[in-house]
């Protein structure tokens, strides 16, 4: 890329500013005009934030299509390792149905009993004239013996989920996997 252009300039200067590098200012684009003359150009372009990270990086000898050069290029990723997650689960799958219903039931009843006591009037859905903190009572009682009856019959275990290890590859076999990947991009 020549830095009389000043397409080239503005260019560099723009990768300059977000402190990113050219891997290659070979020309990779030629075209033939209709007088005759060819025109090359860095028309594509591999940027990196670290060019140290690119371990291999070649252009075709000859255009490959349209006048563009091939680009082989070998980048060096790391991917970072997904930190250890802690989630609390239940295996509701293992409840037995009709032990959870009569323990619920059970739990509800006493639940009921116990708020109809401490609020001198009973818990009935069927009467219109219901009160919003009646309701916010009754879906509370609800969710407590729920709760209750889940943590007696599927009580909640930790659970660590962590990135899991990949036999297939090792440093043995990671080379043949990249010429592997070599021969089918060709």
């Amino acid at each position: 890329m020549s830095s009389d252009n000043r397409h080239a300039r503005y260019l560099l200067g723009v990768l300059e500013t977000y402190n990113l590098r050219l891997a290659s200012v070979l020309p990779t684009h030629h075209v033939m005009y209709a007088d005759g003359s060819s025109h090359e150009s860095c028309l594509d372009l591999v940027i990196a934030s670290d060019p140290n990270l690119i371990l291999d990086y070649q252009i075709s000898e000859a255009p490959f299509a349209a006048g563009h050069h091939f680009i082989k290029l070998s980048y060096q990723i790391t991917m970072p390792r997904m930190a250890p997650v802690t989630r609390e689960m239940r295996k509701i799958s293992r409840i037995d149905n009709d032990n959870f219903n009569t323990l619920l039931a059970d739990l509800l009843s006493a639940e009921f009993n116990r708020s109809s006591q401490i609020s001198g009037s009973s818990l009935q859905l069927s009467l219109p004239r219901i009160s919003e903190g009646c309701l916010n009572n009754f879906a509370s009682a609800i969710t407590r013996s729920l709760n209750v009856a889940l943590d007696t019959m599927a009580p909640l275990t930790r659970v660590v989920f962590k990135e899991r290890s990949k036999p297939w590859v090792t440093q043995d076999t990671q080379p043949y996997a990249c010429k592997g990947s070599c021969v089918q991009s060709l």
